[in-house]
């Protein structure tokens, strides 16, 4: 092997450095890391997956089953890349697989020995025993030696974002004909998309010597393309998946992950075709390649991979690598196993000096690396001397795409391949990928087949062990029959039991041979015999990529609401919600939690502080049946809520337990907006969806939500409505009524107020559009108003009793919370006949009750009357310090509770190691009579 000094696409004058198993190596940028490891003499590149066979590069593309090699380094190398598709950088480092003590001296290489014995399904049979515990025995070492490159240990270092792109038409392949169609489809004024997994434009052309009518045709091709302003062109960048309503993914490998999810009306697959190779003993030694491999490094990367070549074909396509490797100074022989040849074809090659063997075929190889070749004829069999063997089995079009689609494979005889059947509508197929290996030719026809002779379907050319099927996961024609023989006849029973088609090549030079050797052997067609389902993705994708930019601390989607710059600039310290970003405490009351969140209740308890509770869900309900959806949602009576007036209420799940609670606000005759829990906006809004839809599809009420549209602040305090009217006006906030909703503006933005408390105080909530939110919050602090957070808006409704997400956990009833007496008796609503079910009636239930003590109480703790067993009586749904009452405080479920007020009950906390007692009472701490808040 050699690098040719007058050919490629490579640039010589940026020469690269890298290393494989740390030998330093150099190559030219444009090189694969494949072609750079041929062109430095690297003949073995790795160990086959069981029985460790020495292997070398066997492709030029994703098909390539034997080189793959781990990328990087450190706990980012990244294991089972195809070097034929790894572009050469700089300081690259690669290290094989599989192998030990090294790639030359692989031990387990040793396991060949055994090959008789452990053919297809040797693990269903061999591991069973002789008793259930023996598999524990067996795993262990059946994990260390299974697989390929072991797993990176740590994240990928490539940063990955996702990308959204819409177009008339997308155009996946650019080769001679996705390019052609790129450029038809522009010139009727589409916007085009045209996607390429390789650097370059051109496809096969590129693999066609300098000076041919192709790469002439691709000049002419990529000229006018240039030309055309609305055609988008990805380069390294591989559609992978089909998806329903013309959505494709594709991921862009880069210095950045780059996941595509793209959107097109029609689609056209010019996919390309895949080149076969031939079944017989030694197939898969080092030095045998695809003829189209070969060819490509020779003209595409300038690399001669071998002085003595052997080309096999059962097809024309071989004739021109024969001659390409003969005119770069290559000894040639070409063996066909078809015997006719036209008297000029025969002149041009053998004017070249390439040997013919006519009627003959290749049966056997020979080598640890490739050295005899084995041919036999009807009139004599040799062994000819060799370094390079190159098969053209024909050719498979690349359908995996069209067949995710729903285009299910079928067979074609002249072609000796499948090819896409029935396309869904808006998709084409076209080029080699539709089975037309038409070649560019001035003024000739030619045949479809892009052959002058008819292809002579060949699979297997010889017996004998060691014929491989598959290259990468070792499954050999015997293997196939032995399947056969046991029943495993189906395609997909095939490919279970063999593995064949399973490995990161998805079987991609092996499937076609594999079905045919089922087809021979169950005496059936290859038509009938069938193919495997093709699922995406087509090709291997990073889980980076699909992750995208969501890892580390980005894992979990996290919202922030639209005052999130500000409350950070006024010393916000912020917490995760659920999934949103919230204001914890501020440090302008205390250097810490405890402090800031104490001061911040002193705040609102004595003056007027204001919070941002823009997470609250927020849905408009408009239409003349708003008020009887509201009805059958809600336990209690709407219809006779006034206009601009609000009022709280509590939903029941289907089974009878309460679900969530909210205020809803009527703005006018036929339009109110909801609010809901932070933690349950979604599942209630998908409920309303839902029932509206199939249940209730009589009601005419449209809902919206406008969660994102809307912010929200809460003004509590006592001087709440001094802070107000100095905002709009006295009148307008000494008239506001208690469950009052006011439209207005406040700071020059349109705001809603209702007056609504959750913190048991005078207060308001705020509403205004999300783009207005700082300016409002801004007018409201230099109003006189303080701020507090999350910690102290959960203490303060602690200490006024108000329940939330720690109670209203999908186990309670409106009776377990006190609530009983909102459901209204005079309408019918969700979950009214299963709460009125006698387990849910029971007096023994777990009921909301307070407690306090003198020592710090903590959620989950444990209640009991007499000695701890078990779950207890009780538990703690929330606890609080409480500065207002100088106690600690806690909102509990517990076993008849309502009954228990004045007893003293032990609190069992094993988890932090507490023990203590606390005294039972009404969870209404704070001012149960609610004059404050009515004030």
């Amino acid at each position: 092997m050699r690098r040719l000094p007058d050919r490629g696409e490579i640039d010589r004058a940026r020469p690269l450095r890298f290393r494989f198993d740390g030998r330093a190596l150099t190559g030219y940028a444009g090189d694969s890391l494949a072609s750079a490891l041929l062109a430095n003499g690297v003949r073995l590149v790795g160990r086959s997956f069981k029985y460790h066979r020495p292997r070398g590069i066997y492709a030029a593309g994703l098909e390539e089953p034997n080189a793959l090699v781990s990328i990087g380094r450190g706990d980012a190398r990244r294991p089972n890349i195809q070097a034929t598709a790894v572009p050469l950088s700089e300081g690259l480092e690669a290290v094989s697989q599989n192998r030990w003590p090294s790639l030359h001296l692989d031990l387990q290489s040793l396991t060949g020995l055994a090959a008789p014995l452990t053919g297809a399904g040797f693990y269903y049979k061999t591991f069973m025993g002789p008793n259930a515990r023996a598999w524990m025995l067996y795993e262990h070492f059946i994990r260390k030696a299974a697989g390929l490159g072991p797993p990176p240990t740590g994240p990928d270092p490539r940063p990955a974002e996702t990308l959204h792109a819409h177009c008339r038409v997308l155009v996946v392949g650019a080769g001679l004909a996705g390019i052609a169609a790129a450029l038809e489809a522009a010139r009727e004024g589409d916007s085009v998309l045209l996607v390429e997994r390789d650097s370059l434009l051109g496809g096969a052309a590129l693999s066609t010597p300098p000076g041919s009518q192709e790469r002439a045709h691709l000049e002419t091709l990529l000229t006018a393309l240039a030309a055309q302003s609305n055609v988008q062109v990805l380069t390294n960048t591989q559609v992978f998946g089909t998806y329903d309503h013309g959505c494709f993914a594709a991921v862009e490998e880069g210095e950045v992950l780059q996941l595509w999810l793209i959107r097109a009306e029609r689609a056209v697959l010019a996919s390309g075709a895949l080149e076969r190779g031939f079944v017989f003993p030694g197939n898969d030694r080092p030095g045998v390649m695809l003829a189209g491999a070969a060819r490509t490094y020779l003209n595409r990367y300038g690399v001669l991979c071998g002085e003595r070549a052997v080309v096999f074909q059962n097809n024309d396509s071989g004739e021109a690598v024969a001659l390409e490797l003969a005119q770069a100074g290559a000894a040639v022989t070409l063996v066909d196993p078809r015997e006719n040849l036209d008297a000029e074809r025969r002149k041009s090659l053998e004017s070249a000096g390439i040997i013919l063997r006519l009627g003959s075929r290749i049966t056997a190889a020979f080598g640890r690396r490739l050295r005899v070749v084995e041919v036999s004829g009807a009139r004599d069999r040799a062994r000819l001397p060799c370094d390079l063997l190159c098969l053209a089995g024909g050719w498979s079009p690349v359908l995996h795409l069209a067949s995710q689609a729903g285009a299910r494979p079928r067979w074609s005889d002249p072609h000796a391949a499948f090819l896409p059947g029935s396309l869904p509508g808006g998709m084409a197929v076209v080029g080699a990928a539709a089975g037309d290996f038409r070649r560019v030719a001035d003024g000739e026809v030619v045949p479809e087949t892009g052959w002058s002779r008819p292809l002579q379907p060949l699979w297997r050319s010889g017996e004998g062990p060691m014929a491989f099927v598959d290259l990468q996961n070792d499954v050999t024609a015997k293997d196939v029959r032995q399947a056969h023989d046991e029943g495993f006849v189906s395609v997909e029973h095939l490919k279970r039991y063999t593995t064949l088609g399973m490995g990161s090549d998805q079987g991609r030079t092996s499937n076609v041979l594999g079905l045919a050797l089922m087809a021979e052997a169950s005496g059936r067609t290859i038509a009938e015999t069938g193919t495997t389902t093709f699922r995406p993705p087509y090709a291997a994708v990073s889980l980076g990529a699909l992750a995208g930019a969501e890892v580390g601390g980005a894992f979990h989607l996290r919202r922030r609401t639209p005052l999130d710059s500000l409350l950070r600039e006024e010393g916000a310290v912020m917490t995760h919600s659920g999934l949103w970003e919230r204001a914890w405490y501020f440090r302008e009351n205390g250097p810490d939690l405890e402090s800031a969140s104490c001061r911040e209740m002193e705040i609102v308890r004595s003056d007027a502080a204001i919070s941002d509770v823009s997470t609250l869900g927020k849905f408009e309900i408009e239409g003349p049946d708003a008020a009887e959806l509201l009805n059958r949602l809600y336990c209690n009576g709407w219809s006779k809520l006034a206009v601009g007036k609000a009022r709280w209420g509590v939903m029941l799940r289907d089974d009878g337990y309460v679900f969530d609670d909210g205020t809803t606000a009527r703005l006018g005759e036929t339009r109110y907006v909801m609010t809901t829990t932070t933690a349950k906006a979604e599942q209630v809004l998908s409920r309303i969806e839902f029932l509206l839809q199939t249940a209730w599809r009589d009601l005419r009420v449209q809902v919206c939500d406008v969660t994102d549209h809307w912010a929200a602040i809460a003004l509590s305090g006592p001087n709440a409505r001094k802070v107000l009217a100095k905002l709009i006006g006295a009148e307008q906030a000494r008239d506001l009524p208690f469950l009052g909703l006011l439209e207005t503006e406040l700071a020059g933005a349109p705001v809603r107020l209702i007056r609504v408390s959750f913190s048991g105080e005078l207060g308001y909530e705020v509403y205004c559009p999300a783009q207005d939110a700082p300016s409002v919050w801004r007018a409201l602090r230099r109003a006189g108003a303080g701020a507090y957070g999350l910690e102290a808006l959960g203490a303060l409704r602690i200490e006024k009793g108000h329940v939330s997400a720690g109670e209203l956990d999908g186990r309670t009833t409106l009776d377990d919370l006190g609530l009983a007496a909102m459901a209204s008796r005079k309408k019918a609503f969700v979950g009214q006949v299963m709460a009125e079910r006698p387990g849910l009636q029971a007096k023994d239930r777990k009921q909301l009750v307070g407690l306090t003590a003198e020592t710090p109480l903590s959620s989950g703790a444990v209640l009991s009357f007499g000695p701890f067993a078990g779950l207890g009586e009780g538990r703690i749904t929330a606890a609080t310090w409480s500065p207002s009452l100088g106690c600690y405080l806690a909102l509990a479920l517990l076993r008849d509770g309502r009954a228990q007020h004045g007893r003293e009950v032990a609190v069992h906390d094993p988890a932090r190691g507490r023990l203590c007692k606390a005294l039972v009472r009404d969870p209404h701490f704070l001012d149960p009579e609610g004059v404050r808040q009515r004030g």
